[in-house]
C-alpha cells in the first residue's frame, strides 16, 4: 500500500491549525479522563504525537497505531516520547 503521507509527514507538525487544535484537545483529555502512571493506553490514528506529548508524562506506555509509516517515524523521532511510545502500523 502506498503511504500517502510520505511527503506530508515532514512538515505535518508545522501546520498552525494542527498545533492550535492539539493544544486545545490535549488539556480537554486531561480534564475529563483520569490518567495515572501505571496506565497503558492505545491511540488509534496516532499521527505525529502532538497530543501524545501532553499525555505521555502521565501514563506508563502508549501504543500508537497509524496507517502511515512516515507519520509513525515522525512520532518516534520525538525525544520526549522515546521511552513511552511503542508503534504499531497497519
Amino acid at each position: 500500500m502506498t503511504d500517502l503521507m510520505n511527503e506530508g509527514a515532514k512538515d505535518f507538525d508545522a501546520n498552525e491549525t494542527r498545533k492550535m487544535l492539539s493544544s486545545a484537545i490535549g488539556p480537554s483529555i486531561l480534564e475529563y479522563i483520569f490518567l495515572h502512571g501505571q496506565m497503558h493506553i492505545m491511540d488509534f490514528g496516532a499521527g505525529t504525537g502532538l497530543i501524545r506529548s501532553q499525555v505521555a508524562p502521565l501514563v506508563k506506555k502508549i501504543v500508537a497505531v497509524d496507517i502511515s509509516k512516515a507519520i509513525l517515524s515522525k512520532l518516534v523521532s520525538k525525544p520526549e516520547l522515546h521511552e513511552k511510545v511503542k508503534i504499531a502500523g497497519i
